[in-house]
């Protein structure tokens, strides 16, 4: 949490969190992350309810629900326990200008 915490004060991103957890909706809700639980955003009731055979949100619907919360030009996904280094908003700078320069396709 405290890494999207982080990333949401220094950089232009948005964290969401896909949890069914009360303590870690609350936990979001305390640090300024949106929250998303199994059937509806604390901000949108849009989230769509199916899930994989393992009782978690379909990727697709999570990108779904992340566009339907925030306009970007790019949106990612990592698990929890991955910690992502601050050169990926480096990186996506130079992919933004490179897309805007026609270097890379908008697709």
């Amino acid at each position: 949490m405290e890494m999207l915490r982080f990333f949401q004060n220094n950089f232009r991103f948005k964290g969401i969190i896909f949890t069914s957890s009360p303590s870690l909706i609350s936990l979001a809700q305390s640090k300024g992350v949106l929250a998303i639980r199994g059937t509806k955003s604390l901000a949108s009731p849009l989230f769509d309810r199916r899930k994989n055979r393992y009782g978690l949100p379909l990727i697709r619907n999570m990108f779904l629900s992340a566009k339907r919360e925030f306009d970007s030009a790019y949106y990612g996904y990592i698990n929890s326990d991955i910690l992502l280094p601050t050169a990926i908003f480096k990186i996506l700078s130079i992919l933004n200008y490179n897309r805007q320069m026609g270097v890379l396709s908008s697709n």
